[in-house]
């Protein structure tokens, strides 16, 4: 089950990189100045809470410090990491690629706005149903990816080239909720609100590229 868990977790980035990046240029896109705020916001404090334990302590995702009334804790699990130096490795670079990939559709506000939200959605859902402390920004990276990807797909019907990539995202969350994964809960957040968003057609006046 393990080798599974993690393979389903590798699908949801692969799958959302790969219907996002069919509607764009052959290169990877240039990270606009919002993605590169986003990315610094996460890797220095990452990198900080690792050499220094108190940190990651302070601003994880403790179950129990939240219900005596730490919220906050909701919004900093997204910047510190609890899978040591290779999983914050794994974890910032998942975001560098998305962050080009999303910044390159999205304009910043709405960048910082669903990277934020889904965070704390996430680190809400999972604190409450399963419940799990923990940290990193790997399920805020995951949601906003799948989100994209849904709602492009859904907004401009390429059926073909996404519901594939949709689809085995939607098994692999599924599968993680299986186990009790977090992840789980966000990759269905993601392509839950793609969807609605895509269907909407709010998407096609927040499309933009940033200057």
């Amino acid at each position: 089950m393990i080798g599974l868990q993690a393979l389903a977790l590798w699908v949801p980035y692969l799958a959302g990189w790969s219907a996002i990046r069919r509607g764009l240029p052959d290169r990877l896109p240039r990270p606009t100045p919002t993605a590169i705020a986003i990315w610094l916001l996460v890797t220095l404090p990452s990198a900080y809470g690792l050499l220094v334990p108190e940190i990651y302590a302070r601003l994880s995702r403790d179950v129990d410090r939240i219900n005596d009334g730490e919220w906050w804790r909701l919004v900093t699990a997204n910047v510190v990491q609890d899978g040591g130096w290779v999983g914050a490795i794994f974890n910032i670079t998942t975001l560098a690629v998305t962050l080009c990939l999303v910044g390159a559709l999205v304009s910043g506000p709405i960048l910082i706005a669903a990277f934020t939200t889904f965070g704390i959605a996430a680190n809400l859902m999972v604190a409450l149903l399963l419940p799990h402390n923990g940290g990193g920004n790997s399920m805020a990276t995951m949601a906003v990816i799948l989100c994209v990807a849904a709602a492009t797909t859904v907004r401009q019907r390429r059926w073909r080239a996404g519901l594939p990539a949709l689809g085995l995202a939607a098994a692999a969350g599924a599968t993680l909720l299986l186990v009790r994964d977090g992840h789980g809960i966000a990759i269905l957040l993601g392509l839950v609100s793609g969807c609605l968003v895509g269907a909407s057609g709010w998407l096609h006046s927040s499309l933009s590229r940033e200057a």
